[in-house]
Parts: C-alpha cells; structure tokens; sequence
C-alpha cells in the first residue's frame, strides 16, 4: 500500500490496491488487540473495528 502513494497526486485520487486477507491473518493464531473506534480523519465517525496485531506482520503483494 504504501509504495503506491506516489500515485496519489491529487485530493481524492483513487488507486487499486490488492485486498488484504485479515480473515485468514486473524486465523493465524497470531495474538491481536480489538476495539470499535473512529475514522482517524474529519468527520471521525465511529464506524471502524481496528484489529491491531502484537507482532509486525508483513506481506508482499505481487503484481502481474
């Protein structure tokens, strides 16, 4: 996600990014903090589950 933020060039720009499986990320008896919070940017609603793992898990995308 982060090495296509150079794609973003202009408020409200759109760019497809490939899904994230937090299902089967949340199955992987790695350990995980969960909470009902907010948006982090205006207007803040409180419509988010965050699922916050102990450990840094990283994951490569590949693009064909």
């Amino acid at each position: 996600i982060v090495d296509k933020f150079d794609q973003l060039n202009y408020k409200g720009a759109h760019i497809p990014i490939n899904r994230v499986g937090t299902k089967a990320i949340l199955q992987s008896n790695k350990k995980y903090f969960r909470y009902e919070g907010s948006l982090t940017t205006p207007p803040c609603s409180e419509i988010v589950i965050w699922n916050i793992l102990e450990e840094v898990l990283y994951e490569f995308f590949h693009t064909d």
